[in-house]
């Protein structure tokens, strides 16, 4: 018992106090700004100050809204590789069409 008193009393009076030391990046970074010594990548310039002024905070969409939105967006999506499809069978077809009937090949190359 008296052994782990002694130790905790020993490494209680090793320890040092907590402003001697590495800082930490905040730190660092909190003496940086107090002096004004801030890399020039960290100041802000002017504009950044004036786009920060005119942010625009947009409010969060219920999740019903969210939803429809989403929904819509793969119905759009769907159509759109629909029509691809079709109009990928049309070139197919049509091109096929042409080799099948040499007089429209030759007709469409003439007037190239």
């Amino acid at each position: 018992m008296n052994l782990l008193k002694d130790f905790r009393r020993l490494s209680s009076d090793i320890q040092s106090p907590p402003n001697i030391g590495l800082r930490r990046s905040g730190q660092v970074e909190g003496v940086r700004q107090m002096h004004q010594n801030a890399p020039r990548s960290q100041i802000a310039t002017e504009r950044d100050l004036q786009a920060w002024r005119r942010r625009v905070v947009v409010p969060e969409i219920t999740s019903s809204i969210f939803r429809n939105q989403e929904e819509y967006r793969i119905s759009k999506g769907e159509e759109e590789k629909w029509l691809y499809t079709i109009e990928h069978k049309t070139k197919i077809f049509q091109s096929s069409e042409k080799v099948r009937n040499p007089r429209l090949l030759k007709c469409i190359i003439t007037h190239r």
